[in-house]
C-alpha cells in the first residue's frame, strides 16, 4: 500500500514533463508556415542515379526554403539524373545538386540571343 502515493508521483510527474513538453514545442513553431521539400529518404553516394525510392518529403518552415530547394511537385526533373555530390539521409535535395545534358540545352536557348559564336581554329595563334 506504501507505493500507491509513489506511483503517483511518478504518473504526475511524467504527466507535467509531457504538458511542459508539448506547449513548449507548439511555441517554438507558432507562425511557422511549413512547407513541403523533397529531402533523402536515404544517405545516397556521389554520381548515383536518384530514384523516387530515394527521395522523401518533409516540412520545413518557409522562411528557410529558397528556389533553390526542390519542392514535390517538381521532383520528377530530377529523378534519373546522377547526383554531384553525397546526400544524408533527411537532407534537402537542390537543383544544384544535379547536372545533366537537359540543363545545358535549357541553358544554350536561353542565352540563344546572346550566344558566343565558335571558337575559330586560329583563335589560339595571334
Amino acid at each position: 500500500m506504501k507505493a500507491t502515493p509513489v506511483v503517483i508521483v511518478v504518473v504526475v510527474g511524467l504527466l507535467a514533463a509531457y504538458l511542459g513538453y508539448s506547449s513548449g514545442h507548439r511555441r517554438a513553431v507558432r507562425g511557422w508556415d511549413l512547407v513541403p521539400v523533397v529531402v533523402a529518404a536515404q544517405d545516397i553516394a556521389v554520381g548515383q542515379t536518384l530514384e523516387t525510392d530515394m527521395i522523401a518529403q518533409r516540412p520545413m518552415p518557409s522562411q528557410f526554403v529558397t528556389p533553390s530547394i526542390i519542392l514535390p511537385e517538381n521532383y520528377s526533373h530530377v529523378v534519373g539524373q546522377k547526383v554531384l555530390v553525397s546526400l544524408k539521409k533527411g537532407d534537402p535535395i537542390l537543383w544544384s545538386q544535379f547536372a545533366s545534358d537537359k540543363d545545358l540545352l535549357q541553358l544554350c536557348k536561353a542565352v540563344e540571343g546572346n550566344a558566343v559564336p565558335p571558337a575559330r581554329a586560329d583563335a589560339g595563334a595571334r
